[in-house]
């Protein structure tokens, strides 16, 4: 009996272990977005906002805008850039055009970034999903997706406004 037992636990324990990953990357990705949302479903939250979009300035482009100094302090939008870029160039994300959503391929964001530099993205655009856990007052963002605005400048140096560049889905 006891053989019995340890053979079913056995078998158990083998097919729990079997290594059944995701065929691709994508795969693994979407699993593992399934699994941040069952995690905050599990937590009684709250979606508030689905598929919101919005822009957050990342670069100071007056010296004296003290406000956005103070607000901008603690962050480092290269290092991000630099993420989004490398994982790009690394097949690790795909890039899209934000006016068409089409897909670029990785030739395509190299021509950009000779015509866009990456010391010139002044916003970042976020897409996420709110959540509010109700029960213990947190509340919590995903964020799907990324794109990068690059400063445009007025003849004085100025900045005019913002082109949308690069866009990635996380």
């Amino acid at each position: 009996m006891k053989q019995l037992i340890f053979g079913i636990i056995a078998i158990s324990l083998f097919l729990s272990c079997n290594n059944n990953r995701p065929a691709d990357a994508k795969e693994e990705k979407q699993a593992k977005n399934v699994s941040i949302e069952n995690k905050l479903d599990s937590l009684n939250t709250l979606l508030i906002a689905e598929k919101i979009v919005y822009d957050v300035k990342v670069k100071i482009s007056s010296d004296d805008d003290d406000w956005t100094k103070e607000c901008l302090a603690n962050t480092n939008p290269p290092v991000l850039a630099n993420i989004i870029f490398g994982a790009i160039y690394d097949s690790r994300l795909q890039a899209f055009d934000y006016y068409t959503n089409q897909e670029m391929s990785i030739n395509e964001v190299k021509d950009f970034e000779k015509e866009w530099e990456r010391d010139k993205i002044g916003k970042i655009q976020f897409m996420e999903n709110w959540y509010f856990d109700e029960t213990n007052l947190h509340f919590y963002k995903k964020v799907y997706g990324i794109m990068l605005a690059y400063e445009r400048y007025n003849e004085d140096g100025s900045v005019k406004n913002y082109k949308a560049g690069i866009k990635v889905i996380l």
